[in-house]
């Protein structure tokens, strides 16, 4: 109750995670859960606590769920849309390809690359690639942006350079999800930034995240704008991202280098400046 106070006194708004709590699997069936009116009995109970609650902006469902799980998470969205039908649901794949069998089991979805220590920062962009082939234009999606070390989860020893992002690297991986096309950014996760470091390197990457959000604040009005935008096009081989916007007449043009090396490439619009 004090948490629900917190964010509404301050107008924060709160997305209430549940978590893949399907009976059958593990992590139910040590809680006692045998059938589905014991989930059932546990969903309508945790609805009933918060849909009232005027900060409650959404319902966080699925967390990086495998396909086995596509029948319960069909049979709960049915739930949620019967008992709080204005609030949307969300789930969140660490596999693009999964995402096109899931459409119908969610009504915003997210991808979580997380490479930094492991993989090329561009990987956001691959992610984004594989799936606006199969869901985009569909139902909006998200992206979560890595702000954590893999460390903090003891995971470093399979990380080739396990670290939390650098300025660079944050800034890439949240401009690579705009121009990209996300309906909406998720930093993961804040509850990290105390781990395993002292109060000064905890102030360095928080104000380090600060910045970068900072930059896409400033922006917000221009990326909410219902104006037609200009059209922007790029040679077909170039790993350019862009993407554009129109506010109050002005005409706003995203460019994103995802890759760790310049890029030239001449970029056309669809009218003359």
């Amino acid at each position: 109750k004090k948490m629900w106070d917190y964010c509404r006194t301050n107008g924060l708004k709160v997305v209430r995670k549940i978590g893949n709590m399907y009976y059958g699997e593990r992590w139910t069936v040590k809680r006692g859960w045998r059938s589905y009116d014991d989930q059932f009995n546990y969903l309508t109970n945790r609805i009933s606590q918060a849909k009232d609650r005027p900060e409650l902006l959404a319902w966080y469902l699925n967390d990086e769920p495998r396909p086995a799980l596509r029948p319960k998470m069909l049979r709960q969205q049915d739930l949620f849309a019967t008992f709080d039908p204005t609030r949307p649901t969300k789930s969140v794949f660490d596999h693009p390809e999964y995402v096109r069998g899931f459409l119908d089991t969610f009504d915003e979805c997210g991808l979580d690359p997380y490479p930094i220590g492991r993989d090329p920062v561009s990987q956001v962009s691959d992610w984004l690639t594989g799936l606006k082939s199969g869901a985009t234009g569909v139902k909006p999606f998200g992206m979560v942006v890595q702000v954590f070390d893999w460390m903090w989860f003891r995971m470093g020893k399979n990380m080739p350079t396990p670290h939390f992002p650098t300025y660079r690297e944050l800034r890439s991986m949240t401009w690579q999800a705009i121009a990209g096309g996300t309906s909406s950014l998720w930093f993961y996760g804040y509850r990290f930034f105390g781990c395993d470091y002292g109060k000064k390197d905890f102030d360095r990457n928080f104000a380090m995240f600060k910045r970068v959000t900072t930059e896409v604040r400033k922006f917000i009005p221009v990326f909410l704008s219902v104006e037609e935008p200009v059209k922007v096009t790029v040679p077909e081989k170039s790993r350019l991202l862009t993407r554009a916007w129109r506010m109050d007449g002005d005409t706003y043009v995203l460019v994103v280098n995802a890759l760790g090396e310049g890029a030239r490439a001449e970029l056309k619009l669809s009218e003359r400046f």
